[in-house]
């Protein structure tokens, strides 16, 4: 679902990702990790709009508690906050590290390109998601 741009030599610049802008996200994303890790949002308020107006979760609540929990040491805690964003870390955390050993050795870092299939199927997994975590008895998949 998942192809990869092909041909020896891309022929434009949004084909290939330069080392500093994987450097850059690399940078970021440690950034948001000590953040994370410092702050605790648990006793916070609630900042999402959807929660706020229906009472119900959206696809991403939890994942502040969920980003926290991972950048604490606590994978399965994170899980719990938000299935989504607990598995999604680990996959960007690998994505991120293979695109900077790459350009740490002066290979070019091809950017994935999603097929409409897989947006079609990404899409189909959020909702799905969104709308089991807010049935009773799919309860365990709320941002608790």
């Amino acid at each position: 679902m998942v192809r990869m741009t092909s041909g020896s030599a891309p022929t434009t610049g949004d084909e290939v990702l330069g080392a500093r802008a994987v450097g850059l996200v690399a940078v970021g994303a440690a950034v948001v990790g000590v953040v994370a890790a410092a702050v605790d949002p648990t006793d916070g308020p609630v900042i999402c709009p959807f929660r706020l107006t229906t009472g119900l979760d959206c696809p991403l609540c939890g994942a502040t508690r969920a980003l926290h929990a991972f950048a604490t040491g606590h994978p399965l805690r994170a899980l719990d906050h938000n299935l989504l964003v607990g598995l999604g870390i680990p996959v960007l955390m690998v994505a991120i590290v293979v695109a900077l050993a790459a350009a740490l050795r002066g290979r070019p870092i091809r950017r994935p390109i999603l097929t409409p299939a897989a947006w079609v199927a990404l899409a189909a997994m959020t909702t799905g998601f969104w709308v089991l975590r807010n049935l009773g008895a799919f309860a365990w998949l709320g941002s608790s």
